[in-house]
């Protein structure tokens, strides 16, 4: 997935931690890799402020590489490879895989696993082939206000919604 396009959600504490396939195709890969819990990015300057959802928010980039993850490896007739993993972020290190899914066809929108406990995000990666012939379809969120406003229950992407589209 060198060079591949991506694209990360944000699951708040109070939100569904069920995973669901992104794409319909054969799941070729399922692991759980171990990390770490309850770190954040607390690098801004603050004096007396306590490590909160704030923090949480601002450190989703490099949570995804070093939070307890469940990866998926998913291969497609349209889009090649599609990458979903799931990383339980600050507290959550419990990512379930359902492994008797491993070398199946999945629905998109089948459950493949879940978190035990809230807090979470995920992302889904595009092989660089098909970047340009990926149209996202969920408006991206490029604030700390932004993203609070967007987690209110009317700003929120439904389970199973189309949140990107192959390009015609």
């Amino acid at each position: 997935f060198r060079g591949a396009s991506l694209l990360q959600g944000y699951l708040s504490a109070e939100n569904y931690h069920r995973y669901h396939s992104p794409v319909e195709g054969k799941l070729v890969f399922a692991s759980v890799i171990p990390g770490t819990y309850f770190f954040v990015n607390n690098y801004k300057e603050r004096k007396n402020i306590f490590c909160g959802q704030d923090q949480v928010m601002q450190s989703q980039g490099f949570l995804s590489n070093i939070q307890t993850r469940a990866v998926y490896i998913f291969k497609t007739k349209e889009i090649g490879y599609v990458a979903f993993i799931a990383i339980g972020m600050t507290e959550v290190s419990s990512c379930i895989v359902y492994k008797r899914l491993i070398g199946k066809n999945i629905k998109k929108g089948q459950e493949i696993g879940h978190f035990q406990y809230g807090g979470s995000t995920n992302v889904i990666m595009f092989e660089k082939a098909y970047a340009n012939k990926i149209k996202i379809l969920v408006k991206a969120t490029k604030s700390e206000k932004d993203m609070r406003t967007d987690m209110k229950k009317e700003k929120l992407t439904k389970v199973r919604s189309s949140i990107a589209e192959l390009k015609r």
